[in-house]
């Protein structure tokens, strides 16, 4: 078992006899020795929480530095988020059954994270086999020939549906994002599903994804017309010329932007081009390309915009871009769980 932060890597061999085996990366910066020291003392604490000897080393340690605060502050923090530690105060409290040893501890936060993974990635994706006719895995693009000539590239980690018995060209996109590149034909308009999107064209070149907070149609030549669906009636949301681009957030808001047609499906170059996104879409368009969980924890974070390019085949150096610009932090539990907060 393997629990990572930016501080330390901290490694079980399950098979060893000597329970307490670990291995240590040194820290590198300030803050990573800081954050490594505040585990430390968490560690502690639950292991011994009514020494009053060690709560007294514990607040000198807080109280020889700010960085100190805000290391404990995020420890806790990441503690509680999987479910490790007491909520509301500051200083862990006994509990009445006996508390489990360190070895146990870290332990049950790796078994919780990649429980979580599990349970996040593998129910949806089992569902998805069912509904899919193509599917991708995780960095993973794929190109489509359709039957009619079109062209589909296909996203890392999507998936879609497609339909051409009936008197349209009909193509649900189920998850991610898509490129399509669509051959011209009058009499069979080619509609596009998207959550509560509908893209209906007739020859054209457009992107269509699925966000963390919104649904985004960008055009790079041609015209397509996009519906709001999943009510008692579409709604008109409007036409889009090349270079444009319309979002519908999940709390029914609309959005209308415009980007160069160049810019257009970057990702299928491994870029990223946003231009005041929120930092919740740019997390999914990450975490399709990242093969651990990536848990945004910060709501107020999650609604922030951002402008920028990201290089796709490095996702957590883009994770770190993304989130510097707010100040965010980023945390690594194992290879398979990543949690951004404030």
């Amino acid at each position: 078992m393997m629990i990572k932060t930016r501080a330390s890597f901290v490694m079980y061999n399950a098979s060893s006899h000597q329970e307490g085996l670990m291995t240590l990366e040194p820290p590198h910066t300030d803050r990573e020795q800081h954050i490594s020291e505040a585990m430390d003392w968490l560690l502690r604490l639950q292991d011994d929480p009514a020494n009053t000897d060690l709560h007294r080393q514990h607040q000198a340690w807080l109280d020889a530095g700010p960085g100190h605060v805000e290391a404990w502050r995020h420890a806790r923090q990441t503690w509680r988020l999987l479910r490790a530690a007491p909520e509301g105060r500051e200083q862990p409290v006994p509990a009445p059954s006996p508390t489990p040893n360190r070895q146990r501890l870290l332990r049950a936060v790796g078994a919780v994270a990649v429980a979580a993974c599990l349970l996040l990635a593998v129910g949806p994706t089992a569902l998805l086999h069912w509904q899919a006719d193509h599917i991708t895995g995780t960095a993973v693009n794929q190109t489509l020939t359709l039957a009619d000539g079109s062209t589909i590239h296909l996203g890392a980690d999507s998936a879609l549906s497609t339909d051409f018995d009936t008197g349209t060209r009909t193509v649900t996109l189920l998850r991610g994002e898509a490129f399509f590149d669509v051959t011209p034909d009058p009499g069979r308009p080619f509609v596009v599903h998207a959550r509560d999107l509908d893209v209906t064209v007739l020859g054209t070149r457009f992107n269509v994804a699925i966000g963390g907070l919104s649904d985004t149609v960008s055009v790079a030549s041609g015209k397509v017309r996009v519906e709001q669906t999943g009510s008692s009636s579409p709604r008109l949301l409007g036409q889009l010329q090349p270079g444009e681009q319309i979002s519908l957030f999940h709390d029914g808001t609309l959005e209308r932007s415009t980007l160069a047609t160049e810019d257009v499906a970057g990702w299928r170059g491994n870029r990223l081009f946003v231009n005041g996104a929120t930092v919740a879409d740019v997390v999914a368009t990450l975490q399709r390309y990242h093969r651990g969980h990536i848990f945004l924890a910060d709501k107020t974070l999650a609604t922030k915009r951002v402008t920028g390019v990201y290089d796709l085949s490095t996702p957590d150096q883009a994770l770190d871009n993304l989130i510097a610009t707010h100040q965010g932090h980023l945390l690594s539990l194992s290879p398979l769980l990543r949690i951004i907060s404030d």
